[in-house]
């Protein structure tokens, strides 16, 4: 008897990607449309194949497509194409764009969950907007 495991649903930020490249179009492109560097936009197609249970065949070119072809055919299928993430909940955890503060070796370090830095601070110097203010311009300008 075989067993079936069912597929998980893409994250908002998955499904930006993969609405990117459905196009055919290359990484590159795919990237400069979305302002993220390209090898962020490998990673999260990468973990979209993973979610959807889409297996790595062979790294050619024409197989790369076909991956994407499938991806996007079963979020058809799934009806998970028609759900459009809104653009006002990307700055949340599931969006891909939270802000983040971790207390390190006696400083606060500030970034933003798709990975790009905001500085450090002493405790002596942290607020509650000392992150805050360079999080919303990122998140304003670069999505």
């Amino acid at each position: 008897m075989r067993v079936s495991h069912p597929r998980e649903r893409p994250t908002a930020r998955e499904m930006r990607v993969l609405r990117a490249v459905e196009d055919g179009c290359s990484l590159k492109v795919a990237a400069e449309r979305l302002g993220i560097p390209v090898s962020q936009v490998s990673h999260i197609l990468s973990s979209l194949y993973t979610r959807l249970k889409i297996k790595d065949l062979s790294t050619s070119y024409h197989t790369r497509k076909d991956r994407r072809r499938m991806a996007v055919s079963i979020c058809k299928r799934e009806g998970w194409w028609d759900i459009v993430p809104e653009e006002e909940f990307l700055t949340t955890w599931e969006g891909g764009h939270a802000l983040i503060v971790e207390y390190g070796d006696c400083e606060f370090y500030g970034r933003c969950q798709c990975g790009k830095k905001f500085g450090m601070v002493t405790p002596d110097r942290f607020t509650d907007g000392c992150f805050s203010g360079k999080w919303e311009r990122h998140v304003m300008r670069d999505l």
